[in-house]
This record gives structure tokens, sequence and C-alpha cells, in this order.
């Protein structure tokens, strides 16, 4: 029997909450059953491109020409998705965003023949103040096109799908995890903090793009204070991008850049987590803050901002301020967590 072939379209298969979603997928179907492939918009090389295509996934790129004009050369782009679509058989194909684009390729790929269209929701805000605001005229376009929507959390829903959506037609699922693999392991965490010369160190920690959305900035602020009262802590940032050097040139503006180790991105977040003494997540808006969820199941205490759902609140060691609350709060709050060892259990 032919598996059921599943299209997923994103932008590229970086270190991001929705890739380490769908990689987790990839690593729990039977692949006899489900064959999940990848259309990108982005060919430059990903995180996990040649993890997935080991575990037998295909990935395909949307081709597009160079035009000094962007809004034609994106129109391009949405051109040969169609012409992928229509050319390549999948009987599913799942949009993953948030930007109103993603309505527009629900009907381009209806258009093409794929008879069932999913939207995938995994953020309360898109990247822009334009696109937030033109999002409500792509719902009301082409918002009858997809087949199914779904959400990794109620905030999510609330700002992707249409207004009175048929309840058939979506479901929150709130994006799970191996709690196993994220069970503590004092072995894990004393090789990880000797690896990357931690010990006698109080580790703040953080896991992200480095993108306006994560709030690096404030992170500094709070770090810096933490600093002061805990001379030997240290920030610990996991993750790439855009913002990274605007990051470390702020960190030296303020005289903390021996204190932060830029670690890059790792595959093994588990062990990462372990190493840490407190997860500091301040976001201006997540979709759910998986990460966030990872470190209850590591036993590590995270304290979060009002723009992480309450839907990532499962445990004791889930702390919430507001990013307007004093910053000694915050600094407080995340040196609370000082006790000379690691809370566990």
């Amino acid at each position: 029997m032919e598996p059921v072939r599943v299209l997923h379209v994103l932008g590229r298969l970086g270190s991001g909450g929705v890739e380490k979603l769908l990689v987790t997928l990839l690593e729990n179907m039977n692949c006899k059953e489900v064959a999940q492939d990848y259309l990108l918009f982005d060919s430059r090389e990903g995180f996990y491109d040649d993890y997935v295509k080991n575990l037998g996934s295909k990935i395909h790129y949307v081709e597009s020409r160079c035009c000094p004009i962007k809004v034609l050369e994106k129109l391009d782009k949405q051109r040969n998705l169609y012409l992928f679509l229509k050319k390549h058989s999948y009987e599913i194909v799942q949009l993953h965003g948030t930007q109103p684009v993603i309505y527009f390729r629900a009907f381009l790929a209806k258009k093409a023949g794929i008879k069932n269209v999913i939207i995938h929701a995994h953020n309360t805000k898109s990247l822009t103040k334009f696109r937030t605001k033109i999002l409500p005229v792509f719902k009301f376009l082409f918002g009858k096109y997809p087949s199914y929507y779904i959400a990794c959390s109620q905030e999510a829903a609330d700002y992707m799908w249409p207004k009175g959506l048929a309840k058939e037609k979506g479901c929150v699922l709130i994006n799970g995890i191996d709690f196993d693999t994220y069970a503590f392991s004092e072995s894990k965490r004393s090789a990880f903090r000797e690896e990357n010369k931690l010990n006698g160190k109080y580790v703040v920690g953080h896991i992200g793009r480095f993108a306006e959305q994560k709030n690096h900035p404030f992170l500094l602020k709070v770090f810096q204070g933490v600093q002061k009262k805990i001379p030997d802590s240290i920030l610990l940032l996991i993750g790439e991008g855009k913002m990274k050097e605007q990051i470390r040139e702020m960190a030296v503006h303020m005289g903390i850049d021996d204190k932060v180790i830029f670690f890059g991105t790792t595959k093994d977040i588990p062990s990462a987590l372990m190493g840490m003494d407190v997860l500091c997540f301040p976001s201006f808006y997540e979709g759910l803050g998986i990460v966030a969820v990872e470190a209850q199941a590591a036993s590590l205490p995270v304290v979060v901002s009002e723009g992480v759902p309450e839907s990532a609140n499962i445990s004791e060691y889930f702390y919430k301020l507001q990013l307007h609350d004093p910053l000694e709060k915050w600094v407080e709050k995340v040196s609370e967590f000082n006790l000379g060892g690691y809370a566990v259990g």
C-alpha cells in the first residue's frame, strides 16, 4: 500500500520551533504509512536539511528569477509554487506560518488540484505591522480555500483563523515533545557544563532566533542586573539569526560581552537545558513557546513574558512577568534560583 504523501511548505528548515516540530513528527511517524516532504522558499542550506533527507524525506525548492522589483520576484515565486503543486500529486499540502500570503498559497494549492490544504498557525503576529493589518483582507478573500486549520495555541488560532470558522474545520493542537528525552540527568548536566567551562557558574539561558520577536535587548538588560548581583553568572545564548551581530555589539557596549556566550545552534537541546540554571524568555509574542515547555520538562525554572501563551504553563517551574514590570523585578526573579545546585522535582 502506498503511503499518504504530505508536503510541508515553509521558508526553510532552520533551527526554529516550527522546524523542530516537523522533525519530531517525522521521527515519530511510520514513513511507510506517511511520506513527508518539504517545499522551501529559501534555497540556503538549512539546519535540518541533511537530517530529514536521511530519514527518507525529499526537499524541493520554489525557484524564482532574480528581479530588481521585489514584488515581481515574489509573484514569480507564487507562480512557481502553483506550477510545482500542479505537477506533483501530493494528497495533503500543509502551509506553515502566519503571514497573509499563506492564504493566497492555499488558494493556489486548491487551483492546482490539491484536495486537502491545511493552514498551520505557529504564532500570534506577522513579521511586520503592515502584514498584521492586511491579514483580515486575505482571510476575507481566501479564507474558504483551506480544507482545514491547525494552530499551536488558542491565541494563535484567534489571530490566524477566519472568524466564525466551523468547529469541524479547525483544531488547536499544542506542540508535543518526548518528555523522556528531556527528563533531567545529572550526568548530562555535568558533561555539558564541563565541556563548556560552566562549572561554578550561574547560567542564565535563552534559546531562540536572534530576531526582534525574541527581545534580546531586554534579555541583556536583565542579565546585566543579574551579573551585578551574581558576579559568577553567565548568559548562554543558543541560536542564530539576523540580529546576532547587533546583540553582540550591544553586549560589548554594556560591558558584559565577556560574560555572554554566543553558542550557535545545537541539536542537543535537552543537554543544553540541563546545563542551565534558569531560562529567561522575554519574547514580545509566541505562538506557544515550545522552548518553555521543553525547559519545564527538564525541571528547569523558566521566567517568561506575557507574550508566552498560558498554554505553555505545564508545571510549577513556570513564572510569568510583564514586560512593563520594573526591570529589577525581572532581575530578582531570574536571580532567585542561585542555590548552588540544580532544582529537580
